[in-house]
């Protein structure tokens, strides 16, 4: 019998993800621990692994690299040998995604640490050529046709120093020196116009002012708007964002403080932790622990609106904003109150970093 393989949902709140691309092609022999495919989740990208052997059939309307889909949709299957895929039998259409999430348990689980297997697009395209999901946004950050570059990684692949030297190669070469004169560099520069346009159009004399004013004066076209895609990990940002404006109330707090003490504090606990070899706390870390202390103090601030009444929360969660490549993160300290200020240095940097490197767990 056929096992559907889905988009998996990776937490409680997860109800969509990314479907990045296929670490097997169709038709190949699939092992129990192999990675299938690679999602993009809430909060990180994850491997998935087959919990079934067998034979991987992509279908041919399988949803394409980048697409956004609802968790339950139907991506694939694993067959026995000499078995057909549902989509094969005459008499089945080609449906791709599920209209109910299946009552078959999806045949996946996440990888963990394991290595990476030969990524694919499957048989949907068999000319596309392989690229790794941190290349793929690397070039469309440098504007990159990664489709016709060849690839260094295992295989074949493309990697992100693939893409960065396609981008360093195409850059120009050093235009010729512009001949202009003095006064007509000084209104270029005023008015913003680029000489080395007008260098090229009026080779072999100098440009002059009445150059660069005829230039600035033409009528430009008008600007269009132009939509920028947004990443699921932004998608999900900006709901928490909406979510958390619309329950917790919004209170500004101006004022200034004297943190000399706390400058004080800092240096003695870092002499005192330096000596036994440990690291020192951040000032990061302080104000975690502080809002903690803060939190546990006046409850009534550890608290959200629903619609059956305020929930006062018994423990003190702190977010930690980290600027990340894939956009914002807010990693959570959990139960900070209750934790030393050392565990809180340690959770803060495991966190940190992890969400910097993209590594983060649903549950961070």
């Amino acid at each position: 019998m056929a096992v559907e393989l889905v988009m998996p949902r990776l937490g409680w709140t997860m109800e969509e993800g990314v479907f990045v691309e296929w670490l097997k092609r169709d038709g190949e022999q699939v092992q129990v621990g192999d990675l299938l495919y690679t999602i993009e989740g809430d909060k990180a990208t994850d491997s998935i692994e087959a919990f079934d052997g067998g034979i991987l059939r992509i279908p041919p309307a399988a949803p394409a690299p980048g697409t956004t889909l609802q968790v339950g949709a139907l991506l694939g299957y694993i067959v026995q040998p000499g078995e057909l895929a549902p989509f094969e039998h005459p008499d089945v259409g080609q449906q791709v995604v599920a209209d109910d999430p299946p009552t078959v348990a999806a045949s996946v689980s996440l990888g963990a640490g394991a290595p990476q297997a030969q990524v694919t697009n499957g048989s949907r395209n068999t000319s596309e050529p392989a690229i790794s999901p941190r290349a793929r946004r690397v070039a469309a950050d440098l504007g990159v046709a990664w489709m016709a570059l060849a690839g260094s990684g295992r295989t074949g692949r493309i990697v992100e120093r693939d893409v960065r030297a396609a981008a360093m190669q195409r850059t120009p070469a050093a235009a010729a020196p512009v001949r202009a004169t003095p006064l007509a560099r000084r209104v270029a520069e005023d008015l913003g116009v680029n000489l080395g346009g007008l260098a090229s159009e009026d080779a072999g004399r100098h440009l002059r002012r009445a150059d660069v004013v005829q230039a600035a004066s033409a009528v430009a076209e008008p600007a269009t708007s132009a939509t920028i895609p947004i990443s699921n990990v932004r998608r999900i940002t900006a709901a928490r964002l909406v979510e958390s404006a619309r329950t917790v109330v919004p209170v500004t707090l101006t004022t200034d403080a004297d943190a000399s003490e706390l400058v004080r504090l800092r240096k003695q606990i870092a002499a005192d932790l330096m000596a036994s070899g440990l690291p020192a706390p951040t000032y990061n870390d302080l104000l975690v622990k502080l809002a903690a202390v803060a939190l546990s103090e006046h409850p009534a601030l550890n608290a959200s609106f629903t619609e059956a009444g305020i929930v006062q929360h018994a423990a003190a969660h702190i977010g930690i904003a980290v600027d990340a490549e894939r956009g914002l993160l807010v990693p959570v300290v959990r139960d900070a109150g209750r934790k030393s200020l050392q565990q809180i240095a340690a959770e803060s940097a495991r966190l940190i970093g992890a969400a910097r490197a993209g590594t983060a767990r649903i549950d961070d």
